[in-house]
């Protein structure tokens, strides 16, 4: 169960079936390719909506994502990382 102030929430059916979310952290270097997993400190505010594609993945959110417990490419924890995501995984809460 995703923190209680996110503003989007993994979609019941993904967090059922185990599966982990695809998300491309922004950085320096360019995109950072992660799978997010539901967890109780999973806090995903939406900073940005659109009706189109934002990159070459179908990607039509960016999205500001904190938790603890999960870590980037570097093993740095997440925290405020900007994020593409696709609507289609989330719930708006």
């Amino acid at each position: 169960m995703s923190a209680k102030n996110s503003h989007l929430t993994i979609r019941e059916e993904v967090i059922e079936q185990g599966l982990a979310v695809p998300v491309s952290l922004l950085s320096l270097d360019g995109d950072d390719p992660l799978y997010i997993q539901d967890t109780p400190y999973l806090n995903i505010d939406c900073e940005y909506c659109s009706d189109h594609c934002l990159d070459d993945s179908g990607s039509n959110l960016l999205v500001k994502i904190t938790d603890p417990t999960q870590f980037d490419g570097e093993g740095k924890p997440l925290k405020n990382r900007l994020a593409f995501a696709i609507n289609a995984d989330y719930h708006w809460n």
